[in-house]
């Protein structure tokens, strides 16, 4: 090692790394006190023991991501409710005439249905733009490919996740059109 400022006869330790069987658990204690009698200064470090609370947080926040989906979801569906009754409600005259030319509630819901469908996908084509891009800038910025499964797995949520929330606010205002044209609670 000439020309660092290292000497030549400093110590390096020795890196072994060692995998042990998973159907086997071996006494670490014991197995450190033999390895100390053949050799002083033996240290074994178990990595396992950090293994287990970062997957337990990992477990946690994967739960924590459900909750709060289920949560926004919710939210998305309550928001759909209140505004497609204040649509019906804003165009009570024009659901009113087409009831009395005989047109029948699943008619009209499904016009609203058919509303809101061309609204989710203007929202879902933006969200899936912005999300890409996000996802793809990241990449770029921490990895060295541009494209690998992990990543494609995020692009697959990003786009899977917008769609079925166009889908899940198209079902709701229809259902939520013919229940209140159903029960006549619209005209508030």
């Amino acid at each position: 090692m000439a020309g660092t400022a290292i000497p030549d006869d400093f110590p390096f330790p020795v890196i072994y790394d060692v995998e042990t069987n998973p159907e086997m658990s071996p006494d670490l204690l014991v197995l450190s006190e033999q390895l100390s009698k053949i050799s002083h200064g033996v240290k074994i470090h178990n990595h396992a023991n950090w293994y287990a609370p970062i997957m337990k947080i990992s477990d946690g926040l994967f739960i924590f991501a459900i909750l709060l989906s289920i949560l926004v979801g919710i939210t998305v569906c309550t928001t759909v409710i209140f505004i497609t009754k204040k649509t019906l409600s804003v165009h009570r005259d024009s659901v009113k005439i087409l009831q009395l030319i005989g047109a029948n509630n699943s008619y009209i819901a499904s016009q609203f249905k058919k509303y809101y469908f061309s609204i989710g996908c203007k929202a879902s084509f933006l969200s899936i733009c912005l999300s890409l891009l996000t996802i793809l800038g990241i990449n770029y910025v921490t990895s060295a490919s541009l494209l690998n499964l992990e990543v494609l797995e995020y692009i697959g949520g990003a786009v899977i996740i917008p769609i079925i929330t166009t889908i899940v606010v198209m079902i709701t205002s229809q259902r939520t059109v013919l229940f209140f044209l159903k029960n006549d609670k619209w005209l508030s």
